[in-house]
């Protein structure tokens, strides 16, 4: 027997931010690759490599 609810459906998304060491403009990129390292400032253009920081390190700013 069918119950009267509509279903619905969802997704997950991984998203990284980005603070660019040149300019400081901060972007988003949904589901990025995992294995890259470099990537394009969408503000000033430079391509640089980022690392990841531990979530701790938001506190300390």
């Amino acid at each position: 027997m069918k119950s009267g609810k509509q279903q619905g459906r969802m997704s997950e998304e991984k998203l990284r931010h980005f603070n660019c060491g040149k300019c400081n403009g901060w972007w988003t990129i949904g589901d990025p690759k995992a294995t890259q390292k470099e990537w394009f400032c969408p503000w000033c253009g430079l391509k640089q490599e980022f690392k990841k920081l531990p979530v701790s390190w938001l506190k300390n700013s």
